[in-house]
């Protein structure tokens, strides 16, 4: 038997903090735009959270210019041609591995 537990944002979130050393406003952020994301491409709504996977396909960055430096590309608007990139409100940069 498989038991399922639904998840609020909020306790997404608290297992994606958990798991990084992400600020606990930008984990809120970045889960409600993976729910939406999912949403938006027909998928319906999320539905498994797996906060390490996350971890391993999503890094944050300060800067554009830090991202971009990191992923060895020239320019911001590169990655941004690349992969999928999120701006939380608090600053900073999301990117989505590719």
């Amino acid at each position: 038997m498989v038991f399922c537990q639904i998840l609020s944002t909020e306790q997404a979130a608290d297992q994606l903090a958990a798991a990084t050393d992400w600020a606990y406003s930008d984990c809120v952020e970045l889960v409600e735009y993976l729910g939406e994301y999912f949403e938006d491409l027909g998928l319906g709504e999320l539905r498994e959270f797996d906060a390490v996977a996350i971890r391993c396909d999503w890094s944050y960055y300060e800067t554009r210019e830090e991202a971009a430096t990191d992923w060895g590309l020239d320019s911001f608007d590169e990655l941004e041609d690349n992969t999928t990139v999120f701006f939380p409100s608090c600053g900073g940069v999301f990117v989505e591995a590719f």
